[in-house]
């Protein structure tokens, strides 16, 4: 739905924070698991 939408810090500690207290699903506001694994990709990608 238009407005929704997820911050995070381009930085790995953030990612892993996230993905452990499950933020993204609460901020997109869906109940089913969030697929992170591309988001992931992108931090790796930036890193490197």
């Amino acid at each position: 739905m238009p407005g929704r939408g997820a911050w995070l810090h381009p930085r790995p500690e953030c990612f892993e924070l996230a993905v452990r207290r499950k933020a993204f699903g609460r901020a997109l506001r869906v109940q089913a698991p969030v697929d992170v694994e591309a988001v992931a990709a992108q931090l790796r990608v930036q890193r490197a």
